[in-house]
C-alpha cells in the first residue's frame, strides 16, 4: 500500500492525488485514460488480491454491482488487476458524507435530514428491486451529499455496497468471504444469523435517521456485548425524548422502522421516509449539542457468511444461520466522541409491559472478537450468556465480559442509578477501603480508605452517598460520590460488630444492624443516629432490608441451628414477629421485590427461601447449588443468586419461583449488583481480589 505516486499510472489511469488509505488498500483520484473525466480508483492490497477465492467473489459480484445504475447510487465503472493488485474505479462525487455533516453541524434540521434520507432510500430500494441486493452497511458515512450554492441539497448517493469494508476485513482476518455491518446500525436478524433482505437496510436507515435528527444512534454503549443486546432486545428509544424539539408523532415511525422482527417494519426504505414526512415534522432547529460522534468511531462487525454473500455486496438470502459464524468488532480511530456508559439507558425489563411486545427466536451460536478477545454468544430459553476466550485458550466463562482488579477481599458492591460508577467494599483484617470503578472503562479510578473492617455497604437511591458499616470499631462512614471522599463518620452508640446496613427508599434514613444489640437509624441529612430498636430477637443479626414503602425492616439472624427473619414495624419501631427458616445458621443476604410482596433469602444451605411479606411466612423454597447473595431486577421478574460452591449464578423466575438458567462465573462469586438495564452485573470475587463484569442476557 502507498506505493503509487502522483503522476504514475494504474491500468492507464493517471494518479492525480491520493484520497486516502485503509486496511484494504489505497484510494486515488485518477484521470480516465480516454474520457475527460476523473474517477475514484481503489487499489486493493496484494494479500487480498492473491487469494483465489476472494478474486472469484470480487469478479463475480463486481459484475452484479456494475449493473446498478441509479442516480442515488455511486456507479461502479470498471475493474481489473495491476501489478498483482485488484482495482476498481467508481464515480467521483463532489460533496461530503453525512457523517461529516454531523461532525460539523451536529443534528440536522428535519427537512434537510429528510432530503438526505429520501435520496438514500431511493438508491437502496432500487438496488433491492432491480438486483435483490442489500447494502448491509447503511450509515451516515456511506451516504454522500452534495449541495447547491444556496445550501440546498443537490445530490445524494449511497456508496460502498460492501466493497471496501468487506475487502478490508477479509484482509485483517486473512480469510475470505466477509460481510460487514457497523454495530451501531446493524439489524437484529443480521446479528442473529438469520436470512437478511431489504428490511435490514430499513432498520439501518432507521438508525441513521435517528442519528441525523438527534446526533446519536438509538443504542449507545462502550460494550460491544451491550450494543448487541440492545439491538436484539431493548425497546426502541423515543426520539422525541432524545431530541425534545422533535414532535412525538415521530416516535411511532421509529418504533416501526426499528422493530425487532423484520415483518413488523416498513416494507421498503421509501415507505419509511414517506412516514417520516407524513408525521408533519418539517424544519426543526437542531438542539444545542456537542458534535455527533463519527460513525467510524463505532465498532464494525465482520461475519464469515455461509453462502455466496461475498466481499462486494450481499444478495437476497445471502446470510444464513450457521454453527460457526464469526463476527469481528473492529473499533476505529476517531473524532470527538463522549464516553458512553456500559449500559444502555433504555430499561431491558420495563415495569409495565410494552404495548406490542416482540419476541425474538432463540439466538444461534456465534462468535465475536472484541479487541482480540473471542467472545462466543449463545442463548437458550431466553437466557443468553457470553463466552470469552483469548484466542480460544482462556478459561474465562462465556458471560464474563471483563475482570477488574480491586482492593483486598472485595465483598459488597453497589452501582449508581445512572450506571456510571460502581463502589466496591474491600475488607481485610486491619485494613479497609472502597474501590471506585468507572463502568465505561472497567477500571478503578479511585480508592477510598475506610475504618478497619468494613462489613456492609449501601447507597442512597439518588446515588449521592455510599454508607459503609464497619464491624469494628462500630462506625458508619458516609462517602460522597461527588468527591469520592468520606464526608462524615457516624459512631453508632459505641456499638462494635456492625454487620449490615440498608437505606430507606426515600433516602432519608440509613438503618445499621449490630450483631449484639439491635438496629440504629441514621438521619442521612445530618448523619447522626436518631433512634434505636432493640430486642432479644435481633441478637446475631447479619443483614437487613427495607420494604419499598419504607414501613418495615426485615432483619436476618443466624444463631443456634437455623436462621430467622425478624420483622420490625418502622412506624412504631417495634418487633412484630420472627420465624425460623433454613437448616443451618449461614444465611447472609436478603432482597425484597420492587412490589414489596416477597423477600428472597439465600440460606447458604442450598436453598433460597421466599418470604411473603403479607403473611410473613415462607411461601416457596428454591433449590440452588449453595445460595450466598441475591439481587432482583427493577421489574421484579428475575432474581439472581450467587453460588460460591460451584462458581455460578442461579437465574430465578420470580413468577414461577424456579431456576430457569445457570450462569458460570469462573470464580467464587460473592456479592453482585445489577446495572440499571438488568443485562449486565458486577460480581465481587473475594478469593482473587477482582470484580467480574457479567452479561446476564
Amino acid at each position: 500500500m502507498g506505493e503509487q505516486r502522483d503522476g504514475e499510472e494504474i491500468a492507464g489511469y493517471r494518479i492525480i492525488r491520493s484520497l486516502g488509505a485503509g486496511g484494504m488498500g489505497d484510494v486515488y483520484l485518477v484521470q480516465h485514460p480516454r474520457l475527460p473525466r476523473r474517477d475514484a480508483l481503489k487499489l486493493l492490497d496484494r494479500s487480498v488480491s492473491r487469494d483465489s477465492d476472494f478474486r472469484a467473489r470480487f469478479e463475480r459480484e463486481s459484475d452484479v454491482l456494475a449493473s446498478l445504475s441509479h442516480p442515488n447510487i455511486v456507479t461502479l465503472y470498471d475493474r481489473g488487476e495491476h501489478d498483482g493488485r485488484l482495482w476498481l474505479t467508481m464515480e467521483l462525487v463532489d460533496g461530503s458524507d453525512a457523517a461529516h455533516l454531523l461532525r460539523e453541524r451536529g443534528p440536522l434540521p428535519a427537512d434537510l435530514a429528510f432530503d438526505v434520507l429520501a435520496g438514500a432510500a431511493a438508491g437502496l430500494d432500487a438496488a433491492w428491486e432491480d438486483q435483490r441486493i442489500t447494502h448491509r452497511d447503511v450509515k451516515p458515512a456511506n451516504i454522500l451529499v452534495g449541495f447547491r450554492p444556496d445550501g440546498s441539497c443537490k445530490t445524494v448517493k449511497v456508496a460502498d455496497f460492501g466493497i471496501a469494508k468487506a475487502a478490508s476485513e477479509a484482509t485483517s482476518l486473512t480469510s475470505t468471504g466477509m460481510t460487514v455491518g457497523t454495530l451501531a446500525y446493524i439489524a437484529p436478524e443480521a446479528l442473529d444469523g438469520q436470512p437478511v433482505d431489504n428490511r435490514a437496510d430499513v432498520y439501518s436507515l432507521g438508525c441513521t435517521a435517528f442519528q441525523l435528527l438527534t446526533g446519536s444512534t438509538p443504542y449507545t454503549s462502550a460494550s460491544t456485548a451491550s450494543l448487541i443486546t440492545a439491538h436484539l432486545h431493548h425497546p426502541v428509544p423515543r426520539i422525541s425524548e432524545r431530541n425534545p424539539r422533535l414532535a412525538a408523532a415521530l416516535d411511532a415511525v421509529f418504533e416501526k422502522a426499528l422493530a425487532k422482527r423484520p415483518g413488523d417494519r416498513y416494507s421498503s426504505c421509501g415507505e419509511f421516509v414517506q412516514a417520516l414526512r407524513a408525521s408533519g415534522v418539517s424544519s426543526v432547529p437542531a438542539p444545542a449539542t456537542a458534535p455527533a460522534a463519527s460513525p467510524e468511531d463505532t465498532p464494525t462487525l465482520v461475519r464469515a457468511p455461509e453462502t455466496l454473500a461475498g466481499p462486494l455486496a450481499a444478495s437476497a438470502g445471502g446470510a444464513t444461520s450457521g454453527a460457526e459464524d464469526t463476527w469481528t468488532a473492529v473499533p476505529a480511530p476517531g473524532a470527538w466522541s463522549p464516553a458512553p456508559p456500559l449500559w444502555d439507558p433504555t430499561p431491558a425489563e420495563p415495569t409495565t409491559a410494552p404495548a406490542a411486545p416482540q419476541s425474538r427466536p432463540a439466538l444461534t451460536r456465534r462468535k465475536l472478537i472484541i479487541g482480540g478477545v473471542v467472545v462466543a454468544v449463545a442463548a437458550a430459553g431466553g437466557i443468553g450468556v457470553l463466552a470469552a476466550a483469548n484466542g480460544g485458550h482462556d478459561s474465562r466463562p462465556a458471560n464474563v465480559i471483563a475482570t477488574i482488579p480491586v482492593g483486598k477481599y472485595p465483598t459488597r458492591i453497589a452501582i449508581t442509578p445512572n450506571g456510571a460508577m460502581a463502589y466496591v467494599l474491600n475488607g481485610v483484617d486491619g485494613e479497609g477501603s472502597v474501590s471506585v470503578i468507572d463502568t465505561a472503562t472497567n477500571k478503578v479510578t479511585a480508592t477510598i480508605a475506610t475504618e478497619r473492617n468494613g462489613s456492609d455497604l449501601a447507597m442512597t437511591p439518588d446515588g449521592g452517598t455510599v454508607y459503609v458499616a464497619d464491624a469494628s470499631p462500630g462506625k458508619v462512614a458516609a462517602i460522597s460520590t461527588a468527591t469520592n471522599a468520606v464526608m462524615a463518620t457516624v459512631p453508632v452508640m459505641g456499638y462494635a460488630g456492625l454487620t449490615g446496613i440498608a437505606v430507606s427508599p426515600n433516602g432519608k434514613t440509613a438503618y445499621v444492624i449490630n450483631a449484639a444489640s439491635g438496629i440504629a437509624a441514621i438521619d442521612t441529612t445530618t448523619n447522626k443516629v436518631i433512634s434505636a430498636i432493640s430486642g432479644a430477637e435481633l441478637v446475631q443479626s447479619t443483614r437487613l432490608a427495607v420494604t419499598p414503602d419504607g414501613r418495615t425492616v426485615y432483619a436476618l439472624t443466624a444463631s443456634g441451628s437455623s436462621n430467622s427473619v425478624v420483622v420490625v414495624d418502622l412506624t412504631s419501631n417495634r418487633i412484630t414477629t420472627s420465624f425460623p427458616f433454613g437448616t443451618s445458621p449461614s444465611a447472609s443476604d436478603m432482597a425484597i421485590t420492587p412490589d414489596g410482596r416477597n423477600a428472597y433469602v439465600p440460606t447458604g444451605d442450598g436453598t433460597v427461601s421466599v418470604v411473603s411479606t403479607t403473611t410473613n411466612k415462607i411461601s416457596a423454597t428454591i433449590s440452588v447449588p449453595s445460595g450466598d447473595r441475591v439481587a432482583i431486577t427493577p421489574s421484579g421478574a428475575t432474581a439472581y443468586v450467587t453460588n460460591r460452591a460451584d462458581k455460578t449464578i442461579s437465574v430465578i423466575d420470580t413468577a414461577a419461583n424456579k431456576v430457569i438458567a445457570t450462569i458460570p462465573t469462573g470464580r467464587e462469586p460473592q456479592d453482585m449488583a445489577l446495572f440499571p438495564n438488568s443485562t449486565t452485573a458486577y460480581v465481587t470475587n473475594a478469593r482473587d481480589n477482582t470484580v467480574s463484569a457479567i452479561a446476564l442476557t
